[in-house]
């Protein structure tokens, strides 16, 4: 990635990749400037989903998260999709609402890696050219969720 691809991460609208994301009020919207029609697809914001977390691991925001505090929710929102309580769909738009505060934070990680995954996951599926990264997708989340568990398993969280 270069370093004028890492400055611009993290603002509304980014465009990273072969799509560009926008945070509405109620949705996220996806666009692809690769496809010959600019395909957009309209996901639902998953904001009492994101709530659900904070509440869980006791901060106020996304805003106020630390990267710690930002990894462990992500790891949850895979466990919970792991273990079928939730949809590709919503744990994908949850990683997007991640996403910002993730690449403000640090965007050269494999929990980076591991968001951008996820966030470019509910365009892929929908999208025959890029239908192919749906793998290597759920291969780096799983890589993230895997080392994850490994790091705190030995801290013995």
């Amino acid at each position: 990635m270069s370093k004028k691809d890492k400055k611009s991460l993290g603002a509304e609208g980014d465009c990273y990749g072969l799509h560009q994301t926008a945070i509405k009020e109620d949705y996220i919207v996806f666009t692809n400037w690769d496809t010959p029609a600019h395909k957009t697809i309209k996901i639902l914001r998953p904001k009492e989903i994101i709530a659900d977390y904070l509440q869980l691991i006791k901060i106020e925001s996304l805003e106020k998260a630390e990267l710690k505090q930002l990894e462990k929710i992500f790891f949850l929102i895979i466990n919970d999709y792991k273990s079928g309580r939730l949809s590709l769909d919503k744990m994908s738009a949850s990683a997007s609402e991640l996403f910002k505060y993730v690449a403000k934070k640090n965007n050269d990680s494999l929990f980076f890696e591991a968001i951008v995954a996820a966030d470019d996951l509910n365009f892929a599926i929908r999208t025959p050219v890029v239908f192919n990264n749906v793998v290597r997708f759920l291969e780096q989340i799983e890589d993230f969720y895997q080392k994850y568990q490994e790091n705190n398993n030995a801290k013995g969280n």
